[in-house]
Protein backbone atom coordinates (compact mmCIF):
# COMPACT_ATOMS: atom_id res chain seq x y z
CA UNK A 1 0.00 0.00 0.00
CA UNK A 2 1.10 3.76 -0.73
CA UNK A 3 0.67 5.22 2.58
CA UNK A 4 0.55 9.05 2.83
CA UNK A 5 2.66 10.56 5.71
CA UNK A 6 2.91 14.24 6.54
CA UNK A 7 5.23 16.25 4.62
CA UNK A 8 7.44 15.82 7.16
CA UNK A 9 10.04 13.28 5.14
CA UNK A 10 13.09 14.90 5.90
CA UNK A 11 13.26 14.06 9.84
CA UNK A 12 16.32 11.58 10.69
CA UNK A 13 16.67 9.28 13.46
CA UNK A 14 18.37 10.24 16.29
CA UNK A 15 22.36 8.77 15.00
CA UNK A 16 23.43 7.96 18.74
CA UNK A 17 20.07 5.83 19.15
CA UNK A 18 20.75 3.90 16.22
CA UNK A 19 24.29 3.58 16.84
CA UNK A 20 23.06 2.02 20.36
CA UNK A 21 20.78 0.07 18.78
CA UNK A 22 23.66 -1.76 16.10
CA UNK A 23 25.42 -2.75 19.19
CA UNK A 24 22.91 -4.34 21.10
CA UNK A 25 22.58 -6.07 17.45
CA UNK A 26 25.76 -7.11 17.59
CA UNK A 27 26.32 -8.03 20.99
CA UNK A 28 23.47 -10.04 20.99
CA UNK A 29 25.33 -11.83 18.08
CA UNK A 30 28.15 -12.33 19.90
CA UNK A 31 30.20 -10.12 18.86
CA UNK A 32 32.73 -8.05 21.64
CA UNK A 33 31.79 -4.63 21.33
CA UNK A 34 33.51 -1.78 23.41
CA UNK A 35 30.94 1.11 23.63
CA UNK A 36 32.34 4.85 23.88
CA UNK A 37 29.70 6.29 22.07
CA UNK A 38 27.27 5.66 24.65
CA UNK A 39 24.82 8.75 25.92
CA UNK A 40 24.44 8.04 29.54
CA UNK A 41 26.63 6.92 32.68
CA UNK A 42 26.90 3.43 33.42
CA UNK A 43 26.74 3.92 37.81
CA UNK A 44 24.14 2.07 39.61
CA UNK A 45 21.12 2.97 41.15
CA UNK A 46 21.37 4.22 44.90
CA UNK A 47 19.58 1.87 47.30
CA UNK A 48 16.89 4.72 48.18
CA UNK A 49 15.68 4.59 44.55
CA UNK A 50 15.90 1.03 44.63
CA UNK A 51 13.89 0.70 47.80
CA UNK A 52 11.32 3.59 46.50
CA UNK A 53 10.33 1.44 43.48
CA UNK A 54 10.07 -1.94 45.36
CA UNK A 55 7.73 0.02 47.82
CA UNK A 56 5.58 1.81 45.24
CA UNK A 57 4.95 -1.46 43.43
CA UNK A 58 4.12 -3.32 46.57
CA UNK A 59 1.32 -0.73 47.68
CA UNK A 60 -0.02 -0.39 44.81
CA UNK A 61 1.21 2.88 43.25
CA UNK A 62 1.22 1.52 39.70
CA UNK A 63 -2.06 3.96 38.67
CA UNK A 64 -2.11 6.96 36.59
CA UNK A 65 -0.29 10.25 38.07
CA UNK A 66 -1.19 13.82 37.63
CA UNK A 67 -0.61 14.41 34.14
CA UNK A 68 1.52 17.57 35.75
CA UNK A 69 3.48 15.14 38.10
CA UNK A 70 3.44 14.18 41.97
CA UNK A 71 3.23 17.59 44.08
CA UNK A 72 5.82 16.07 46.35
CA UNK A 73 7.79 15.75 43.46
CA UNK A 74 6.86 19.09 41.58
CA UNK A 75 7.85 20.83 45.08
CA UNK A 76 11.09 18.27 45.82
CA UNK A 77 12.17 19.61 41.77
CA UNK A 78 11.88 23.19 42.39
CA UNK A 79 13.95 22.97 45.96
CA UNK A 80 16.53 21.06 44.06
CA UNK A 81 16.78 23.48 41.91
CA UNK A 82 16.92 26.85 44.13
CA UNK A 83 19.67 25.26 45.78
CA UNK A 84 22.37 24.58 43.01
CA UNK A 85 20.85 27.06 40.27
CA UNK A 86 19.09 29.85 42.60
CA UNK A 87 16.12 30.26 40.39
CA UNK A 88 13.52 31.22 42.90
CA UNK A 89 10.62 28.22 41.05
CA UNK A 90 7.42 27.44 42.67
CA UNK A 91 5.01 24.61 41.46
CA UNK A 92 3.46 26.99 39.20
CA UNK A 93 6.84 26.97 37.57
CA UNK A 94 7.30 23.01 36.81
CA UNK A 95 6.33 20.05 34.97
CA UNK A 96 7.12 16.83 35.27
CA UNK A 97 7.86 15.12 31.68
CA UNK A 98 8.46 11.53 30.52
CA UNK A 99 12.35 12.80 29.94
CA UNK A 100 14.10 16.29 29.21
CA UNK A 101 13.83 15.20 25.62
CA UNK A 102 9.91 15.08 25.72
CA UNK A 103 10.41 18.31 27.40
CA UNK A 104 12.14 20.41 25.02
CA UNK A 105 9.87 18.69 22.43
CA UNK A 106 6.21 20.31 24.39
CA UNK A 107 8.03 23.66 24.56
CA UNK A 108 9.17 23.67 21.24
CA UNK A 109 5.13 22.30 20.34
CA UNK A 110 4.14 25.03 22.67
CA UNK A 111 5.32 27.91 20.56
CA UNK A 112 6.45 27.09 16.96
CA UNK A 113 4.30 27.49 13.61
CA UNK A 114 5.35 25.94 10.24
CA UNK A 115 7.66 28.61 8.75
CA UNK A 116 9.28 29.95 12.12
CA UNK A 117 12.99 29.83 12.40
CA UNK A 118 14.89 28.51 15.76
CA UNK A 119 18.17 29.33 16.23
CA UNK A 120 20.72 26.16 17.61
CA UNK A 121 24.64 26.35 18.21
CA UNK A 122 26.55 24.11 16.62
CA UNK A 123 27.93 21.38 17.18
CA UNK A 124 24.48 20.45 18.91
CA UNK A 125 22.88 17.73 20.19
CA UNK A 126 21.71 15.41 17.50
CA UNK A 127 17.81 15.70 17.84
CA UNK A 128 17.62 19.31 18.64
CA UNK A 129 17.47 20.12 14.51
CA UNK A 130 14.95 17.39 13.80
CA UNK A 131 12.77 17.92 16.61
CA UNK A 132 12.38 21.50 15.35
CA UNK A 133 11.99 20.61 12.20
CA UNK A 134 8.53 18.31 12.92
CA UNK A 135 7.11 21.25 14.32
CA UNK A 136 7.34 22.29 10.79
CA UNK A 137 10.04 24.89 11.52
CA UNK A 138 13.34 25.61 10.28
CA UNK A 139 16.79 25.00 12.04
CA UNK A 140 19.34 27.90 11.93
CA UNK A 141 22.48 26.48 12.55
CA UNK A 142 25.50 28.74 13.87
CA UNK A 143 28.82 27.16 13.82
CA UNK A 144 31.17 27.63 16.50
CA UNK A 145 34.95 27.26 16.44
CA UNK A 146 36.95 24.75 18.31
CA UNK A 147 39.72 27.73 18.19
CA UNK A 148 38.27 29.66 20.20
CA UNK A 149 36.69 26.75 22.37
CA UNK A 150 33.52 26.62 21.03
CA UNK A 151 32.37 29.92 21.94
CA UNK A 152 29.27 31.92 20.29
CA UNK A 153 30.39 34.31 17.33
CA UNK A 154 27.62 37.27 18.32
CA UNK A 155 27.89 38.82 15.13
CA UNK A 156 26.85 35.55 12.99
CA UNK A 157 24.18 35.08 15.67
CA UNK A 158 23.04 38.88 14.70
CA UNK A 159 23.23 38.16 10.85
CA UNK A 160 21.11 35.21 10.87
CA UNK A 161 18.29 36.37 13.26
CA UNK A 162 15.68 37.11 10.84
CA UNK A 163 12.01 38.52 11.74
CA UNK A 164 11.13 34.64 11.38
CA UNK A 165 13.23 33.81 14.48
CA UNK A 166 10.91 32.75 17.42
CA UNK A 167 12.97 30.58 19.69
CA UNK A 168 16.79 29.89 20.60
CA UNK A 169 18.22 26.48 21.88
CA UNK A 170 21.38 26.97 24.18
CA UNK A 171 22.76 23.70 25.67
CA UNK A 172 24.74 24.39 28.79
CA UNK A 173 27.27 21.94 29.61
CA UNK A 174 27.38 21.20 25.68
CA UNK A 175 26.46 17.68 24.18
CA UNK A 176 28.92 17.32 22.50
CA UNK A 177 31.94 19.39 23.10
CA UNK A 178 31.52 19.72 27.29
CA UNK A 179 31.48 23.65 26.51
CA UNK A 180 30.26 25.59 29.79
CA UNK A 181 29.12 28.98 28.76
CA UNK A 182 30.89 31.85 30.34
CA UNK A 183 28.83 34.44 32.46
CA UNK A 184 29.25 37.13 29.82
CA UNK A 185 28.14 34.61 26.80
CA UNK A 186 25.42 34.13 28.66
CA UNK A 187 24.66 37.65 29.30
CA UNK A 188 25.17 38.07 25.64
CA UNK A 189 22.15 35.62 25.00
CA UNK A 190 19.97 36.79 27.11
CA UNK A 191 20.38 40.23 25.48
CA UNK A 192 19.73 39.14 22.48
CA UNK A 193 16.61 37.33 23.33
CA UNK A 194 15.38 40.64 24.32
CA UNK A 195 16.56 42.24 21.72
CA UNK A 196 14.87 39.77 18.83
CA UNK A 197 11.76 38.71 21.21
CA UNK A 198 12.90 35.30 20.96
CA UNK A 199 11.73 32.07 23.26
CA UNK A 200 15.08 30.80 25.02
CA UNK A 201 15.09 27.04 26.11
CA UNK A 202 17.93 26.32 27.91
CA UNK A 203 18.84 22.66 28.00
CA UNK A 204 21.19 22.45 31.36
CA UNK A 205 20.95 18.35 31.74
CA UNK A 206 24.28 17.93 32.28
CA UNK A 207 24.90 20.91 34.71
CA UNK A 208 25.85 18.87 37.51
CA UNK A 209 28.40 16.89 35.78
CA UNK A 210 31.36 19.86 35.68
CA UNK A 211 35.16 19.63 36.28
CA UNK A 212 36.88 22.67 35.80
CA UNK A 213 37.39 25.91 37.49
CA UNK A 214 35.04 27.49 34.75
CA UNK A 215 31.80 28.78 36.51
CA UNK A 216 28.50 27.27 36.36
CA UNK A 217 25.73 29.43 36.12
CA UNK A 218 22.47 28.83 34.72
CA UNK A 219 20.29 31.15 32.65
CA UNK A 220 17.48 30.74 35.14
CA UNK A 221 19.90 33.57 37.24
CA UNK A 222 19.22 36.25 35.02
CA UNK A 223 15.99 37.91 35.77
CA UNK A 224 15.12 40.02 33.14
CA UNK A 225 14.16 36.86 30.95
CA UNK A 226 12.86 34.78 32.71
CA UNK A 227 9.67 35.17 30.95
CA UNK A 228 10.69 34.23 28.08
CA UNK A 229 12.58 31.09 29.04
CA UNK A 230 12.16 27.55 29.55
CA UNK A 231 14.71 25.43 31.53
CA UNK A 232 14.58 21.76 30.90
CA UNK A 233 16.37 19.36 33.44
CA UNK A 234 16.51 15.46 33.66
CA UNK A 235 17.16 12.61 35.81
CA UNK A 236 19.02 11.18 32.97
CA UNK A 237 22.07 12.65 33.28
CA UNK A 238 22.08 14.05 37.00
CA UNK A 239 21.32 10.75 38.79
CA UNK A 240 22.18 8.08 35.96
CA UNK A 241 18.65 6.82 35.96
CA UNK A 242 18.28 7.07 31.93
CA UNK A 243 15.52 4.24 31.61
CA UNK A 244 13.07 5.74 33.96
CA UNK A 245 12.46 8.69 31.76
CA UNK A 246 12.02 11.63 33.93
CA UNK A 247 12.67 15.24 32.87
CA UNK A 248 11.84 18.90 34.63
CA UNK A 249 10.92 21.76 32.27
CA UNK A 250 10.80 25.29 34.34
CA UNK A 251 9.10 27.91 32.96
CA UNK A 252 6.63 31.10 33.25
CA UNK A 253 3.44 29.56 34.83
CA UNK A 254 1.47 30.50 31.37
CA UNK A 255 3.68 28.38 29.38
CA UNK A 256 4.04 25.09 31.71
CA UNK A 257 -0.53 25.42 31.63
CA UNK A 258 0.17 25.25 28.00
CA UNK A 259 2.73 21.95 28.24
CA UNK A 260 0.65 20.56 30.37
CA UNK A 261 -2.13 20.56 27.79
CA UNK A 262 0.05 18.91 25.17
CA UNK A 263 1.13 16.12 27.87
CA UNK A 264 -2.24 15.51 28.40
CA UNK A 265 -3.30 14.83 24.97
CA UNK A 266 -0.35 13.09 24.33
CA UNK A 267 1.56 11.22 27.05
CA UNK A 268 -0.66 11.60 30.06
CA UNK A 269 2.26 12.10 32.30
CA UNK A 270 5.39 10.38 33.35
CA UNK A 271 5.25 7.08 35.09
CA UNK A 272 4.13 6.41 38.08
CA UNK A 273 7.13 4.27 39.21
CA UNK A 274 9.73 6.85 37.47
CA UNK A 275 8.35 9.76 39.76
CA UNK A 276 8.46 7.26 42.80
CA UNK A 277 12.10 6.91 41.54
CA UNK A 278 12.61 10.67 40.95
CA UNK A 279 11.02 11.60 44.35
CA UNK A 280 13.80 9.28 46.03
CA UNK A 281 16.89 10.80 44.34
CA UNK A 282 15.55 14.24 45.00
CA UNK A 283 15.75 13.33 48.40
CA UNK A 284 19.05 12.20 48.43
CA UNK A 285 20.51 14.41 45.63
CA UNK A 286 23.85 15.36 46.87
CA UNK A 287 24.71 11.88 48.04
CA UNK A 288 24.05 10.63 44.64
CA UNK A 289 25.20 13.53 42.61
CA UNK A 290 28.53 13.84 44.34
CA UNK A 291 28.91 9.79 43.64
CA UNK A 292 28.50 9.99 39.76
CA UNK A 293 30.58 12.88 39.46
CA UNK A 294 33.35 11.66 40.98
CA UNK A 295 32.84 8.61 39.20
CA UNK A 296 32.48 10.18 36.00
CA UNK A 297 35.70 12.33 36.49
CA UNK A 298 37.55 9.40 37.65
CA UNK A 299 36.72 7.79 34.08
CA UNK A 300 37.32 10.76 32.39
CA UNK A 301 40.61 11.49 33.80
CA UNK A 302 41.43 7.58 32.42
CA UNK A 303 40.03 8.19 29.17
CA UNK A 304 42.24 11.38 28.39
CA UNK A 305 45.15 9.64 30.45
CA UNK A 306 45.40 6.70 27.77
CA UNK A 307 44.26 8.48 24.61
CA UNK A 308 47.44 11.00 25.27
CA UNK A 309 49.57 8.32 26.08
CA UNK A 310 48.77 5.91 23.02
CA UNK A 311 48.49 8.11 20.14
CA UNK A 312 50.86 11.00 21.82
CA UNK A 313 48.43 13.41 21.75
CA UNK A 314 47.28 16.44 23.78
CA UNK A 315 43.39 15.94 24.68
CA UNK A 316 42.42 18.06 27.00
CA UNK A 317 39.92 17.38 29.75
CA UNK A 318 36.30 18.21 29.37
CA UNK A 319 34.97 21.31 31.21
CA UNK A 320 31.56 19.25 32.01
CA UNK A 321 29.46 16.66 30.47
CA UNK A 322 29.91 13.24 29.56
CA UNK A 323 31.81 13.20 26.70
CA UNK A 324 35.51 13.84 24.96
CA UNK A 325 35.02 15.44 21.56
CA UNK A 326 37.84 15.31 19.25
CA UNK A 327 39.78 15.46 15.84
CA UNK A 328 39.97 12.51 14.09
CA UNK A 329 43.62 13.46 12.82
CA UNK A 330 44.33 13.22 16.74
CA UNK A 331 44.08 9.02 16.06
CA UNK A 332 45.62 8.71 12.43
CA UNK A 333 47.45 9.99 9.55
CA UNK A 334 45.82 8.62 6.79
CA UNK A 335 42.40 11.28 5.47
CA UNK A 336 39.49 9.63 6.95
CA UNK A 337 36.44 11.62 7.23
CA UNK A 338 34.67 11.56 10.97
CA UNK A 339 32.23 8.77 9.17
CA UNK A 340 34.94 6.37 7.69
CA UNK A 341 36.96 6.91 10.78
CA UNK A 342 33.98 5.63 13.06
CA UNK A 343 33.50 2.49 10.50
CA UNK A 344 37.29 1.47 10.86
CA UNK A 345 36.73 1.82 14.89
CA UNK A 346 33.72 -0.14 14.87
CA UNK A 347 35.22 -2.96 11.69
CA UNK A 348 38.66 -3.60 12.87
CA UNK A 349 38.62 -2.27 16.82
CA UNK A 350 35.03 -3.01 17.89
CA UNK A 351 34.98 0.26 19.25
CA UNK A 352 31.96 2.22 18.84
CA UNK A 353 32.07 6.24 18.39
CA UNK A 354 29.58 8.82 17.40
CA UNK A 355 30.87 10.81 14.25
CA UNK A 356 30.98 14.44 14.68
CA UNK A 357 29.03 15.18 11.93
CA UNK A 358 25.95 14.08 13.72
CA UNK A 359 26.29 16.79 15.31
CA UNK A 360 27.19 19.34 12.84
CA UNK A 361 30.81 18.99 12.85
CA UNK A 362 32.69 16.55 10.29
CA UNK A 363 36.15 15.54 11.29
CA UNK A 364 35.71 15.12 15.07
CA UNK A 365 34.45 12.16 16.80
CA UNK A 366 32.51 11.99 20.19
CA UNK A 367 33.90 9.40 22.58
CA UNK A 368 31.62 8.47 25.80
CA UNK A 369 33.33 8.41 29.41
CA UNK A 370 30.27 7.21 30.84
CA UNK A 371 31.49 3.20 30.38
CA UNK A 372 33.46 1.27 33.04
CA UNK A 373 37.26 1.73 33.37
CA UNK A 374 37.94 -1.49 32.44
CA UNK A 375 35.60 -0.79 28.66
CA UNK A 376 37.12 2.26 28.06
CA UNK A 377 40.78 0.65 29.01
CA UNK A 378 39.71 -2.12 26.58
CA UNK A 379 38.63 0.35 24.16
CA UNK A 380 41.75 2.57 23.95
CA UNK A 381 43.67 -0.22 23.37
CA UNK A 382 41.92 -2.07 21.15
CA UNK A 383 41.58 1.30 19.12
CA UNK A 384 45.21 2.04 19.34
CA UNK A 385 46.41 -2.05 18.33
CA UNK A 386 44.10 -1.62 15.09
CA UNK A 387 45.27 1.74 14.23
CA UNK A 388 48.70 0.61 14.63
CA UNK A 389 48.03 -2.29 12.39
CA UNK A 390 46.67 -0.11 9.38
CA UNK A 391 48.55 2.74 9.10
Amino acid sequence: MKYRFSKNTDIKPSATVALNSMVADLKRSGKQIYNLGIGEAQVAPHSQIVTAVENAIETGKTLYPPVKGYPELLDLACVWHQENYESNYTRENTIITPGGKAAISMALQSFLDPGDEVIIFSPHWVSYPEMVKLCGAKPVIIKTDPKSNWSIDFDSLEAKTTNKAKMLIINNCANPTGKIYSPAELLKIAEHAKKHDLIVISDEVYSSLTYSDSEYLSLSSFDDIRERLIIIQSFSKHFALTGLRVGIAFADPLVIKRMELIQNQSTSGTASLSQFAAIAALKNAKTIQDTIRQTLLDRMNLLVSLLNKAFDANISKAEGGLYLFVPVKTFTNKELSDLQFCEFALNAANVALVAGSAFGQENYVRLSFGVSEFEIESAVNSLATAIKKHE
